[in-house]
């Protein structure tokens, strides 16, 4: 990992507006030199940070990649990645930003914090810090963690630790962080976090949501462990509401828009809904089969007024017959340049307990919490009509059996998270639901990626440990298995 030493200033047009820092107060301190870290304080750091690091997980890794492995959006314009053949250059990028950008400002947050004694901030820095270091962890498995963002200290090619053992971290700094969360303080972020405008009991119901995820994906590996710890963080306070969710909500002044917005409408021909899962969607216009309510959100119709998805891996749309006017749009909402980045949301909370339930961990009606996830994912998409909701609840292959639950509940939850690939894809993994075909004209031997090879340029400069990395999980190839996955 390429050290640099640095906390980067954001640009005032966006602290201005997200962070809503008045136009008469706070120059001074946005002038301070970026290589002198320690005059910067947290508060100007915090807004950047939560920025890019969505940037990095929705936008970067998120539709560029990890979308079209999971399905839920394909590309007929450059199929490269839709075929299984990342490029080099793109992951770098996105390795190199979450950790010398997002992790080493949650870190100088987290430094601060402490010295200064401001327990909210330092609960912010290091739920932020879990979620970045899980997602680096879900997408590559091991990583460096232990001496992660340590160059000053003389380490500049850290070990890469397992992902139990970052796991294991990750679990422990969430416990930690929201002990120290204190609401009645006022030593935490106000508008300057761009989230939750420093409202604490919001971080602390995200704290314990993702830890309640961190235990829930390891059902696989270790269902002991997930089990103790689901029906532990059930029992806390968690995200119960929209208006709790963990995402940052984009606006429509330039510079200040959501980066999916550019790719999706700048370059609207690159993606096109996958057939994946808009088939799962359509249904066949009766009662028994209707529409899922949100199609409309998730995919614009194409000129003959229907939803038409795309095949994942076509070499190019006229070689199925397709054009980009006879293909379905990504959904206008998805598109928006207002449109918010999701990091973690009620619905999937709501899944997280439904599944709970119908693994018999905890005693509630499993097919009520199913019905309740549903309809907070709708709720989420702006589903307002409550018969078509009900009557998608009832349709056949939606409506609750015990006997095929669990795949329900995960093809479900697939479908709602939509727009969150990294979580989707490591769902898919994890509870191998739904069944998706491999990719057309796939380029890794007919295997859906189940990991990402580590990129060039932490091959060059930290290659001893990729090495002992790479061969630990059994080789550099895309199929090769994250921990939780075996």
């Amino acid at each position: 990992m390429k050290i640099i030493k640095y906390i980067k200033i954001i640009p005032l047009a966006l602290f201005l507006l997200l962070a809503g820092v008045s136009c008469d107060n706070g120059f001074d301190e946005l002038a301070q030199n970026p290589n002198a870290p320690n005059d910067v304080p947290a508060s100007f750091v915090l807004a950047g940070a939560q920025v890019d690091l969505s940037y990095q997980t929705s936008y970067q890794m998120g539709i560029n990649y990890i979308g079209l492995w999971v399905q839920h959006h394909g590309s007929g314009e450059y199929p490269d990645e839709d075929q299984y053949s990342p490029r080099l250059n793109d992951i770098n990028v996105y390795w190199n930003n979450i950790y010398d950008n997002a992790l080493r400002d949650f870190k100088h947050i987290l430094d601060v914090s402490e010295s200064e004694g401001n327990v909210n901030q330092q609960a912010v820095a290091m739920i932020m810090s879990s979620y970045a270091y899980m997602s680096l962890a879900d997408v590559w498995g091991d990583i460096p963690y232990t001496e992660a963002l340590k160059g000053d200290d003389g380490i500049s090619t850290p070990v890469f630790d397992t992902q139990q053992t970052v796991y294991e971290g990750i679990i422990a700094d969430l416990n930690t962080a929201t002990g120290l969360i204190n609401a009645s303080r006022t030593d935490g972020f106000g508008s300057e976090d761009v989230m939750y405008g420093g409202d604490m009991d919001k971080w602390l119901r995200f704290g314990n949501s993702l830890r309640l995820r961190a235990f829930m994906h390891l059902s696989k590996v270790d269902p002991t462990t997930a089990e103790a710890g689901v029906v532990a963080m059930l029992s806390q306070p968690l995200i119960s509401s929209q208006a709790e969710n963990a995402a940052i909500q984009y606006s429509t002044t330039s510079g200040n828009k959501n980066p999916v917005h550019s790719r999706l409408v700048g370059r609207e021909n690159d993606f096109r809904i996958s057939a994946s899962v808009a088939t799962r969607m359509i249904g066949n216009g009766t009662s028994a089969a209707p529409q899922d309510p949100r199609l409309p959100v998730y995919a614009e119709l194409n000129d003959a007024n229907e939803y038409v998805g795309i095949p994942n891996g076509v070499a190019s749309l006229a070689a199925i017959g397709l054009t980009n006017a006879s293909s379905s749009k990504i959904g206008a909402l998805y598109a928006a340049d207002n449109a918010p980045a999701y990091f973690m949301t009620y619905a999937e909370v709501q899944f997280i307990r439904a599944e709970a339930a119908a693994r018999g961990w905890i005693a509630d009606d499993p097919a009520t919490a199913y019905e309740n996830a549903i309809s907070a994912s709708m709720e989420q998409n702006g589903v307002t009509d409550a018969a078509a909701i009900t009557t998608f609840l009832a349709s056949t292959g939606v409506a609750y059996n015990a006997g095929t639950a669990l795949e329900q509940i995960a093809t479900q939850k697939w479908i709602a998270l939509y727009g969150q690939s990294i979580e989707a894809w490591t769902e898919w993994r994890r509870t191998g639901f739904p069944d998706i075909p491999v990719a057309l004209n796939d380029q890794n031997g007919g295997v859906i990626p189940r990991r990402l090879m580590y990129g060039s340029v932490e091959a060059t400069t930290n290659a001893a440990n990729v090495t002992v990395a790479s061969e630990r999980q059994g080789g550099a190839e895309l199929s090769n298995r994250v921990w939780w996955d075996n």
